[in-house]
């Protein structure tokens, strides 16, 4: 009997522990209420300010000026998430009077006053990619895939960042049309979360809607996030710099913050040092390509 009692209040035990572990939702939100500003949950910002944004028919409903050509917004979510893993979603739709209207979509998280990473929907490219953006607008693509963006259509996008791991699901909503994108990257570190949209024509409308925030909360000693073991060094480095914990060839690009690529490398697995003698002082971004990820590191050139 007592080694009964035993088994199930270890059991019991067990099964705590799992519903404690795995996404857990924080936020969800269908917008199902009355028309007006989106609530206490959000804090909104819009440019210009003659533009709208806000709940229509149970939805979010982002209309510009339309005697403005360019428009920008951002609704923020008021509380930090401080855990390292977390997943943001939603579905998207865009409405314009012509096919050549564009626009720009993003969940974006870790957002501080250097950088943030972006999952990005944009018709001017017809892609979706996971980007890093500085405070100065730069972009930097970590991954990107062709999109075949159609107008009215509805998508739903999936922005999961675990630890230096960064993955985005973009589907065409009622088909089995999927783009999975993965990267990796470690220099945006906070946990502020918001939504942003860039309208390039007044006429250009975006909804969205089911708008989702998960946390990721794991028992230590069942799962364990892998992280980065690749290194950049020394940091600020000066003629030389030391790549170590290849375990396949790596392409290795240096980018300018505007993005422009300065040099390339092929490296081979273990350490490799690269002459830098000839960069200019200033600030790097670095990104290594190997075994189908990219990782992302920051480099100050002294």
């Amino acid at each position: 009997m007592k080694r009964t009692v035993f088994l199930l209040m270890a059991f019991f035990a067990l099964s705590a522990i799992n519903a404690q572990s795995g996404w857990q939702t924080v936020l969800f939100d269908d917008f199902n209420r009355a028309d007006g500003d989106l609530g206490e949950n959000y804090e909104v910002i819009i440019y210009p300010e003659t533009m709208t944004l806000g709940i229509i028919n149970n939805e979010v409903k982002v209309v510009p000026d339309s005697s403005s050509m360019h428009a920008y917004w951002t609704v923020g979510h008021i509380n930090e998430i401080s855990v390292d893993s977390i997943r943001l979603s939603c579905i998207l739709r865009a409405s314009a009077d012509s096919d050549s209207s564009l626009y720009s979509f993003a969940l974006s998280a870790r957002v501080d006053s250097l950088y943030y990473c972006m999952a990005m929907v944009s018709s001017g490219t017809d892609s979706v990619s996971i980007s890093i953006m500085d405070n100065l607008g730069n972009t930097t693509m970590l991954a990107g895939e062709q999109a075949y963006l159609e107008m009215d259509k509805t998508y739903f996008l999936e922005f999961t960042l675990q630890g230096t791991d960064l993955s985005l699901k973009f589907v065409e909503v009622g088909t089995e049309d999927t783009l999975t994108l993965n990267a990796t990257d470690e220099s945006c570190t906070r946990k502020e979360i918001c939504i942003n949209g860039y309208h390039y024509s007044p006429d250009m409308i975006l909804y969205f809607d089911d708008y989702k925030i998960e946390t990721y909360y794991h028992d230590t000693y069942i799962n364990k996030i892998e992280k980065n073991s690749i290194s950049i060094y020394p940091n600020p480095a000066n003629d030389k710099l030391l790549i170590s914990g290849l375990i396949k060839q790596a392409d290795v690009s240096f980018y300018s913050l505007d993005g422009k690529l300065i040099r390339q490398h092929v490296l081979t697995s273990g350490t490799s040092e690269i002459d830098i003698t000839d960069l200019s002082q200033g600030s790097y971004v670095v990104k290594i390509k190997s075994d189908n990820k990219v990782i992302t590191k920051r480099l100050i050139k002294e």
